[in-house]
Parts: C-alpha cells; structure tokens; sequence
C-alpha cells in the first residue's frame, strides 16, 4: 500500500452479514494498472460470491477488480463495536489491518474486533 489508495465502505445490511474486501484497479493511458482503491462491501442475505457480483456490477468501464477476502462482521451501535470474523470459502480471509484500516476510517468512535 505504497501509495495508499483511498477506502470505501458499501454497506447493505442491518448489523450483521458477510463482507468482502476488494481492490478496484483502474487502467491508465500506459496500460499500466494498479490499484486505486480498496472497497468493504457488506450486505445481509448474500453469499461471498453473491457480493462480489453486486459490486462488479457497479463498476465503471475501465475498472476491474480483485477479491482479496472476506469474512462475517457485526456491528453492536450500542456498545460502539463492530466485530469480524470467520474467512470466505470462496476468496479467502483478508488482511487484518486492511479491514481494520477500512473500518476505523468510518468508525472512528467505534471499537474494532477483528478475529
């Protein structure tokens, strides 16, 4: 993460559900690609896979993108805790501080819990 690529949270759910984290690659005038930003997208009643489709279907033209985990989070808006969990059958688990680092940048006054 050299060049710290901004973080996007898409929420589509009620406090509890399965995420993925993907990394969404725009392609340059070079032909050169890289990552430009990463995306937690999180919703209710879909599978892993089901996610990952949602959010390929609203990219733009000269985007791609690649699935870099996923996993089961919660969110506690009493206590003021969100909660990860578990790994993706399909694309694995995610780098720890990358959710935590997606997470906390929207979350500030939130405790994170990433198991």
């Amino acid at each position: 993460m050299e060049n710290k690529p901004s973080s996007v949270l898409l929420f589509q759910f009620n406090d509890t559900g399965k995420y993925i984290v993907a990394g969404i690659v725009s392609t340059s005038e070079d032909q050169s690609s890289e990552i430009s930003s990463y995306i937690l997208c999180a919703m209710s009643s879909a599978s892993h896979e089901d996610i990952a489709d949602s959010l390929h279907s609203k990219l733009k033209n000269d985007q791609a993108m690649k699935v870099l985990g996923g996993g089961s989070l919660s969110i506690d808006h009493e206590n003021f805790v969100i909660q990860t969990q578990d790994k993706s059958v399909e694309f694995g688990s995610v780098e720890k501080s990358l959710v935590e680092k997606i997470l906390s940048s929207s979350f500030v006054d939130y405790k994170i819990k990433i198991n």
